[in-house]
């Protein structure tokens, strides 16, 4: 049984997977959802457990027991055991077990954990080997999705803090201005930050800036004044360390990338592999629909609640504060959790994770700030380099990781990036109250039981805007397992598959558009294309993909196509031209109706004659590196 699923989620991961069972390669003769790695694991789950949506799940479990025990060993580094349980606890009840589906973003989480622990472990042994251990961790992530690439730069930024960390503790003799390795140095910062502005090019607003951007930016704009400060402290050293860094990172990075592309330069396909990956997925992207932008009063409420539980905190923690006083942040907390079902109060907490890179980084610069303006001592120098080491690699992880949410900021999203949000602001929160173990157990236990009550029951779709209880209680059953979703879709799907195998027979492919993978895997029937999304096509919306689609019908003999009268992707959707020609050869039809509404229809032809050729002027499109194999397929 499986449920908390989205089907045209595990429906395009499961169609991905089943065409690499069957020897093709993502992005060379199909077009992946993502960089390709995934539907490798799932086409080996496939293979070991069986074609169905539960075996794809598999590999996630020991992942993220791996993952998880990973974030209670970052979190040991400043947090005592019983908050880091606590903590961990609530990072958990926050991600996973609220959407159980083997998407991509998961795997991001955890390889970027992995890296996380081998770059700390780099930090305070110098063991080069932990470099290319979290080199290796981004190129798989990478491989997963591209989003991996964002633990680069919490890796960049770590290593310079680090270097800097280390002169600042070991000072050598007074040199004179390397003006070229400082230089280098804060020009990469800076590139750094107008790189995170370049991510919200053409869709910048003030509420993305402030969540998305101004964290990283803090941390940068702090390394590159404290660059100035070192730069008569052998900078040239230290340039030259962090560049072999960097070059033991770029070689652990480059090593899962060559291998996995093998098979592609023995095809000479590695063009249609990076055209696939950082070209293909922006025609996606750019559709309106894949732009949920962040509400301001949403943030607000979440920057207010951000607020009164820091100066709760702090009134607690004062001397001579009575037993009431103690017990304000306990109650604050009881009072959000009630309040947990009004839309406002729901979204403010949602919106208040977000900011918690926000806040985490404003604390640690405070203190940083600080710590070298104070008169230390050698070993009040070390006990300093101790606690902001792993905190600083946290914040970073999270500015960074937190983008994984743009531009579709959906609750799902925040899910993802959950766990290093709370790890994040646990460590911030232990930093302010060195000898107190209750704040950050009160903050642990406060989210924990939030997600419990609020998110657990809630439904995935309405994440982040307000609760309504999760009305997925109906059972799809199809030939590839079972899952849960609302009664009218589940009846839907039910409906669709029965029509589909009542008028095509075993293994004949079908066509499903627009953007309609998941009825290919829940069918059981073969893609007749290798489109798994419109858009992607090099020639949507012209009439020439029109006639190339009809020819292809007539060639590979399909008898069943299935339309959407929706678009969740595709802009253009179906045009009313390819619409007319497909009811004109396929003239039997079955609407398929949810909550009254005509959703779906299946069509269907009793043959194709044989004698069926090309209409007369079909010219195929031009060469490029996503449609020069159409033919191939087809």
């Amino acid at each position: 049984m499986a449920d908390g699923v989205i089907p045209s989620d595990t429906g395009a991961l499961g169609h991905a997977a089943e065409r690499v069972l069957k020897h093709q390669l993502p992005h060379r003769d199909f077009d992946g959802p993502y960089t390709g790695l995934l539907s490798m694991v799932n086409a080996g789950a496939f293979r070991c457990f069986g074609v169905s949506i539960q075996s794809m799940r598999l590999p996630l479990i020991p992942l993220s027991v791996a993952g998880f025990l990973t974030l209670y060993g970052l979190m040991r580094h400043t947090l005592s055991i019983g908050s880091a349980l606590v903590t961990t606890l609530a990072a958990f009840v926050w991600s996973v077990p609220n959407y159980f589906s083997p998407m991509p973003s998961w795997y991001n989480l955890f390889l970027a954990l992995f890296g996380a622990a081998a770059l700390l472990r780099y930090a305070r042994t110098s063991e080069r080997t932990m470099l290319l251990i979290a080199g290796a961790c981004c190129g798989v992530s990478l491989l997963f999705k591209v989003v991996g690439l964002y633990f680069a730069a919490s890796a960049a930024l770590f290593v310079i803090f680090a270097e800097q960390l280390q002169t600042e503790l070991h000072p050598s003799h007074r040199t004179p201005r390397a003006t070229i390795g400082s230089g280098v140095i804060i020009g990469g910062l800076v590139a750094f930050v107008a790189a995170a502005g370049w991510l919200l090019l053409g869709k910048f607003r003030l509420v993305e800036l402030i969540v998305f951007v101004l964290p990283p930016t803090l941390l940068a704009q702090f390394l590159i004044w404290n660059e100035f400060r070192l730069r008569h402290c052998d900078a040239k050293g230290r340039f030259w360390r962090i560049a072999r860094a960097g070059a033991c990172f770029a070689v652990g990075f480059c090593v899962p990338v060559a291998l996995f592309l093998i098979p592609y330069f023995a095809t000479r396909s590695v063009d249609e592999w990076l055209v696939g990956v950082f070209v293909t997925p922006f025609m996606r992207l750019s559709h309106s629909e894949f732009h949920r932008p962040l509400q301001l009063d949403d943030l607000l409420v979440g920057a207010l609640i951000v607020v009164l539980s820091c100066l709760m905190m702090f009134v607690a923690i004062k001397p001579g504060m009575p037993r009431l006083g103690r017990a304000l942040p306990w109650l604050w907390s009881v009072a959000v959790i009630v309040a947990g079902g009004i839309a406002t109060v729901n979204s403010g907490v949602w919106s208040a994770l977000r900011l918690v890179p926000l806040a985490a980084a404003i604390v640690l610069v405070c203190m940083l700030y600080r710590q070298r303006h104070d008169r230390r001592t050698a070993e009040q120098q070390q006990t300093d380099a101790q606690r902001c080491l792993p905190l600083f690699l946290m914040v970073a992880v999270a500015s960074t990781f937190n983008w994984v949410q743009f531009p579709l900021a959906h609750g799902i999203y925040l899910l993802y990036a959950a766990p290093v949000l709370i790890a994040a602001g646990g460590m911030a929160l232990a930093l302010l109250t060195p000898r107190r173990v209750w704040p950050t157990a009160c903050l642990g236990i406060g989210l924990a039981v939030f997600a419990i009550v609020w998110v657990a029951r809630g439904a995935a779709p309405l994440y982040g805007e307000r609760f309504e209880p999760d009305n997925r209680d109906t059972i799809v059953r199809t030939s590839r397992g079972a899952i849960y979703y609302d009664r009218p879709s589940a009846r839907a799907y039910e409906a669709l598959i029965e029509e589909i195998d009542r008028h095509a027979s075993p293994g004949e492919p079908i066509l499903a558009l627009p953007d309609f993978p998941e009825a290919y895997f829940f069918s059981g029937h073969p893609n007749a294309t290798r489109t798994f999304y419109d858009i992607f096509d090099q020639d949507y919306g012209s009439p020439n993909r029109d006639r190339r689609l009809l020819a292809m019908l007539d060639k590979r003999g399909v008898r069943v196509i299935v339309m959407k009268n929706f678009s969740p992707v595709s802009q253009v959707g179906l045009p009313d031209r390819l619409r007319a020609e497909l009811r004109r050869r396929f003239p039997h039809q079955q609407r398929i109706f949810i909550q009254n509404k005509p959703m779906l229809t299946v069509r269907w032809r009793n043959a194709v004659p044989a004698s069926a050729k090309a209409p007369v002027g079909v010219r195929q499109p031009k060469s490029s590196p996503a449609t020069a194999l159409v033919d191939r397929l087809n």
